[in-house]
């Protein structure tokens, strides 16, 4: 426990009525998704599932300055982290719009659409990072190699868990998932971001 603090990125995020969009469409594309299983990833044992927000996408750039550029010529996206530097699009008027455009800006290395809790509106969004505790026997290494991961070990801990960074974000549940249910990990997820609602 005392390492989930490190192991697992959480923020506290409101997300402000300026960022909710008030076009029906996107409205009914978002109502649309709630309820659909699209994703899962695997904490305690157990399959959390997750479903897709099609109205807003997470996206990777090249590097820092990439975003703050990016950002700086938009409204309808706001930053999530510099390292990787990322992004949250939401839709201004229509998902396809916002797919076009962003196919057309050539600093964009990746993107995926965020998620939703399973019949919530809470959202969801993978960084790009693995986080695993491999069992006895088994390295970073071994797992990197076994299943040809187009990806890098950031960091590696004293009991010899670690980070593994994807330059695909939309491999990232995959192959979290294909690890866990290798039997070659103690426990293996997406590092993510969500909300949390203040009631």
């Amino acid at each position: 426990m005392k390492k989930d603090f490190f192991k697992l990125s959480m923020v506290l995020l409101f997300l402000t009525a300026g960022f909710s969009s008030c076009n029906e469409d996107v409205e009914i594309a978002s109502k649309n998704n709630i309820g659909i299983k699209t994703h899962y990833y695997w904490s305690g044992g157990q399959k959390i599932w997750l479903d897709t927000d099609s109205t807003r996408m997470i996206v990777k750039f090249d590097k820092e300055a990439s975003l703050n550029d990016f950002l700086s010529g938009t409204t309808f996206a706001f930053i999530l982290r510099n390292d990787p530097p990322l992004a949250m699009v939401r839709a201004e008027t229509s998902v396809d719009a916002m797919l076009r455009w962003l196919d057309s800006q050539e600093t964009i290395v990746s993107k995926t659409f965020a998620n939703l809790f399973h019949n919530s509106e809470t959202i969801f969004w993978v960084t790009g990072y693995i986080l695993l505790q491999p069992i006895n026997g088994v390295s970073l290494e071994n797992i990197l190699e076994k299943f040809e991961i187009d990806g890098e070990i950031t960091r590696v801990w004293a009991d010899g868990g670690g980070v593994i960074r994807l330059r695909d974000l939309n491999k990232v549940f995959d192959i979290a998932n294909t690890i866990y249910e290798s039997g070659m990990v103690e426990w293996c997820h997406p590092d993510f971001f969500t909300t949390i609602a203040n009631h």
